[in-house]
């Protein structure tokens, strides 16, 4: 994810990103678990993936809840630690993907090899 330069090892400078995002995702989380149960509930997700900066279309069959239901294995509704940070590194891999596309557009358009170069690269 931080492997800028594609060598498969971490430079001191990729570590700390990668190590501030997983601190970042660490501390949402715990901040939006109040009841303090080791889970989020979808409006708990909601809102801290809000606070990382995701803001994701809420309607039914929206981007939000494709998102979840592709993570939601059980079917609770509950998302512990792990999954929570699968999703985050997920949407940051989306997130870079799209504004390499996008160039600071609010939308952008790309073909099918445009497409499968993108997830090529996470």
């Amino acid at each position: 994810m931080y492997d800028t330069d594609r060598t498969a090892t971490y430079s001191k400078s990729e570590f700390f990103q990668l190590y501030g995002f997983l601190q970042r995702v660490q501390t949402t989380f715990a901040q939006f678990d109040r009841d303090r149960s080791g889970v989020l509930d979808l409006e708990e997700m909601y809102q801290a993936l809000i606070a990382l900066g995701y803001t994701l279309d809420k309607q039914p069959g929206g981007a939000y809840y494709t998102l979840c239901q592709s993570y939601d294995f059980d079917r609770s509704g509950k998302f512990k630690f792990e999954i929570f940070v699968a999703m985050c590194v997920t949407l940051h891999n989306g997130k870079a993907i799209f504004d390499a596309f996008a160039r600071g557009a609010p939308s952008a358009t790309l073909d099918f090899n445009q497409f499968v170069y993108g997830v090529s690269l996470v």
